[in-house]
């Protein structure tokens, strides 16, 4: 609701009684003697005040009602409505999760962005479920947002209904936040994760590092083009490929790849290098545990670099990482979703240059 008597039109006060008490009604919320969820006056006090019968005071509050500046309540009283933001100012926020460690922080540089524009932000949560997209794409299709903001889950895998997420992507401008659907031309703000592997592996190289294992997601595309990287950099220093060296692993898979046969597998892929790339910090921190319980020291054993820049002040090994832009890419995902709005024609795609926080979790080769 606008307060501003410029903004809100007054009825004719030479036709009819109740224009009276609809006009002195807006002129005191304007004036803000009636801020937002004052009480008005009763009916009775209203009829004394201005000389009018019931029904006169009623049709100026059906009046007020109808054009969202005052709302009765049944039993209380009629109360001068509080903002509403309109439907076309939201956006949808959905992400992957919510209290994993970097998920707060992009919400954050979202919602800076969309508050200072005028814009609210309703959030969902797939909890790295599919089918969970599904049900929040179908809630979207039958409501009124202006943008989404996607933050997808296992994005290499085939969407639950590509007919449903085709048509509300081209129905509702949408961007991808930290991920990147195959087959859809949806653009999408993200790190540069071929560079990150590239950069995180090129790292150990010149530590002559040259038996390095790579661990990683392999139901996401940022899994995939981190491997990329990983094996672009050993290629550019004419290090041979060993499949040997790589272990990949899915979503569901969790806790399950450091026990009975993963574990094992896992343990056998790493203890032929020197050297490991992981794919996340939280990855890292709870290989390093693995190892630990192993009898294998990072890094006096082996070197590890991590990605996500996630520092565990009282853990003993701070993981030398890619620094994920977790706060600047949620802003970025939120300034590009509204030039989209308002620019159709906007590129709205970009990507973050990685860069390497030095830790101690990596030593010289031989060392």
């Amino acid at each position: 609701m606008n307060t501003d008597k410029k903004h809100i039109k007054k009825t004719g006060t030479n036709m009819f009684k109740y224009s009276e008490i609809v006009n002195w009604i807006i002129d005191e919320i304007a004036s803000g003697n009636l801020p937002e969820g004052a009480k008005l006056p009763t009916e009775k006090e209203m009829m004394a005040q201005f000389g009018v019968s019931r029904q006169s005071v009623r049709r100026a509050v059906r009046q007020l009602e109808e054009e969202g500046i005052v709302r009765s309540v049944r039993g209380s009283g009629i109360y001068v409505e509080e903002t509403r933001v309109p439907s076309s100012k939201r956006i949808a926020v959905i992400l992957n999760n919510y209290d994993g460690y970097v998920f707060p922080a992009k919400l954050k540089g979202i919602n800076t962005v969309l508050e200072e524009a005028g814009y609210v932000s309703s959030l969902f949560v797939l909890d790295n479920m599919i089918s969970k997209e599904y049900q929040i794409l179908q809630t979207l299709s039958n409501e009124d947002y202006e943008g989404i903001i996607l933050d997808g889950t296992q994005d290499l895998l085939p969407r639950a209904d590509a007919r449903l997420f085709s048509s509300i992507t081209q129905k509702i401008p949408t961007v991808m936040l930290d991920s990147y659907y195959q087959g859809f031309s949806v653009p999408s703000v993200q790190i540069n994760n071929e560079l990150a592997g590239y950069t995180a592996t090129k790292y150990l190289i010149d530590h002559g590092h040259r038996a390095i294992a790579y661990v990683g997601r392999i139901d996401y595309t940022h899994g995939i083009e981190k491997y990329k990287g990983y094996i672009r950099a050993q290629l550019d220093s004419r290090i041979p490929i060993n499949d040997n060296q790589v272990f990949f692993y899915i979503y569901n898979q969790g806790e399950l790849i450091y026990d009975g046969k993963m574990g094992q597998r896992l343990l056998d892929t790493i203890s032929r290098c020197t050297a490991v790339f992981c794919y996340n910090d939280e990855l890292a921190y709870n290989l390093i545990r693995f190892l630990n319980a192993n009898g294998i020291s990072v890094p006096d054993d082996i070197s590890m670099v991590g990605f996500d820049h996630t520092p565990m002040p009282d853990h003993p090994v701070q993981v030398t990482s890619i620094m994920h832009p977790t706060e600047r890419i949620g802003k970025k995902a939120a300034e590009n979703l509204l030039q989209l709005i308002h620019q159709p024609q906007f590129n709205a795609n970009y990507l973050f240059t990685p860069e390497l926080a030095i830790g101690n979790s990596v030593l010289p080769c031989g060392t």
